[in-house]
């Protein structure tokens, strides 16, 4: 029994070396481990609690290695890269070292674009000029060197910069500046002021962790329904607006283009949601487009039976394509193929590559106007009134699958590779693999379901019909007709509908154009 209370036990004589005073002094190391263990344990509970804790820190660095001071940076990232966005935050918390590849700006980059989210391009390359041409001028003002004349600096050298400050403050007011000037999404969290002080141009970033907070702000947004609503395109002159009905819209970071029954198409400004030019050519209503500024062309089909390839900054006609024999419902592109369908029933491919955009396959099978068509590598799917979904191929064209799942005819497609997405006029929404198989239905709607888009990225189908609504259904849901209703603002038959991670643009039988923005209190400056 100890001094403590804590009784060591007896060991077998023969484990207990007597006959040399260096053997009795190492004698435990001679024990079996199982031996070893249960001695050490014993002879830790006879020593005062005290004692006991400064072992353990004695022990701490032989128990808890720490891989990331032993490992490359850039290994640590990507074993952290297996995180989800909550545990990267604790892990945070529990060192420097931790904290400093928790923080890492390349780290939230991998695990925003996991998530599916973009940025906008074009206000990221805006936001960085302007960022490093405040960055030079610091740095050369710094020098004392005027960054315009490349001479001495001079009182009103200063002046402009701090105007200049002042300009990219006032254009970014969700991002102040930091103690160097430099907008906190140029430096990591865990930057010092000195470390600021050594920046480059190179180091200037977007900071990916702020933006994937915002991200999630939005999503939790589209979840309940926080929204801002509005529209547009009602005001102004005639020319300048469409007269009737918009049949089509769809919209990128920096254009709207819309479609009428008054047979105009009106390019709009992203920003401004004012008016910027018109396309007129089509001798009859304009019932679906798509286009490509990047390419700057946009592909209009009409109730005159034509497509017509305008030059979007132009508003020249590149050329039109005949060969339906009635209207053109719809119609989708990419860098090699157009594939449109129509009234008459039929399908036709035409190769862009080719002069004089060439019709080089004409698809036949459905009984009824063909109402909507997608296609994805070498997948093309229809819906048609006939109730049938159809699979082509579109290299041979020959059908590959018939799906039936619709008690009445199909109204709009979405598929976007893996999944087919079909609005009825018996308003049902039907999710389906490529092999026919459904895989959810979602009722809701009270009449036809017009037009639907589906993002499996961001886990929500969005829906518009007939009865004047819009709905959203999110895929993670198991409930039947858990969609969130948006109010009727339209008050008219929705025909047309897009979204993107920030807002949903609507059109209808009336001529203006809705916008729900769910950006309400989040900074969407690169969204």
């Amino acid at each position: 029994m100890s001094d403590h209370g804590i009784p060591l036990g007896e060991y077998p004589a023969n484990h207990i070396p007597v006959h040399d005073e260096i053997e009795r002094n190492i004698w435990p190391f001679n024990l079996p481990e199982e031996e070893r263990e249960d001695f050490a344990f014993r002879l830790l509970l006879s020593l005062p609690l005290g004692k006991i804790t400064n072992v353990q820190d004695r022990l701490y660095p032989y128990l808890h290695k720490d891989f990331s001071s032993h490992l490359p940076q850039e290994l640590c990232v990507i074993i952290f890269s297996f995180l989800d966005a909550r545990t990267l935050l604790s892990c945070g918390l529990v060192s420097k070292s931790w904290r400093r590849i928790a923080m890492e700006p390349l780290l939230w980059k991998l695990l925003y674009h996991r998530k599916g989210w973009t940025v906008n391009d074009t206000a990221v390359a805006e936001w960085e000029k302007l960022v490093q041409e405040l960055f030079q001028a610091k740095h050369m003002l710094q020098k004392g060197i005027d960054l315009k004349t490349g001479g001495p600096a001079t009182p009103t050298t200063v002046e402009d910069a701090r105007h200049f400050e002042e300009k990219v403050n006032a254009r970014y007011p969700h991002v102040t500046a930091d103690e160097g000037g430099i907008l906190k999404y140029c430096a990591r969290a865990d930057m010092s002021p000195a470390q600021r002080a050594r920046m480059t141009i190179s180091d200037i970033r977007l900071d990916y962790k702020y933006l994937y907070q915002q991200h999630e702000e939005l999503d939790r947004n589209w979840k309940i329904g926080k929204c801002r609503m509005f529209e547009f395109g009602l005001d102004g002159p005639e020319e300048e607006r469409h007269m009737e009905g918009i049949y089509t819209v769809q919209f990128d970071q920096n254009w709207i283009i819309t479609g009428s029954r008054d047979r105009r198409i009106i390019i709009w400004d992203m920003k401004t949601l004012r008016y910027h030019s018109k396309l007129v050519g089509h001798e009859g209503s304009v019932l679906c487009l798509q286009f490509d500024a990047k390419e700057g062309i946009i592909i209009s089909g009409s109730s005159d039976s034509t497509m017509v390839i305008w030059d979007m900054f132009t508003g020249v006609k590149k050329a039109t394509l005949r060969g339906h024999q009635e209207s053109v419902l719809n119609l989708h592109f990419n860098d090699k193929y157009i594939v449109s369908c129509s009234k008459d029933c039929t399908i036709r491919v035409w190769d862009r590559r080719s002069e004089d955009y060439e019709c080089i396959r004409v698809l036949q099978g459905h009984s009824a106007a063909v109402n909507a068509v997608q296609f994805k590598d070498n997948i093309i799917v229809s819906g048609s009134g006939d109730r049938v979904i159809k699979v082509w191929n579109l290299e041979t064209g020959e059908v590959i699958r018939d799906i039936f799942g619709h008690a009445r005819g199909i109204a709009c497609i979405e598929f976007d590779g893996q999944y087919i997405v079909s609005g009825s006029s018996d308003k049902s929404i039907k999710m389906f693999d490529l092999n026919g198989n459904e895989l959810r239905a979602f009722r809701g709607h009270d009449n036809l379901v017009r037009t639907i888009q589906l993002s499996s990225a961001m886990r929500r189908i969005v829906s518009g019909s007939y009865d004047e609504t819009i709905r959203i259904w999110d895929l993670d849901s198991t409930r039947e007709g858990s969609a969130l209703q948006l109010g009727n603002h339209h008050q008219a038959r929705i025909f047309r509908l897009q979204f993107d991670s920030r807002r949903i643009m609507s059109s209808s039988s009336v001529a203006g154009i809705v916008v729900y923005d769910f950006g309400v209190d989040v900074d969407c400056t690169f969204f």
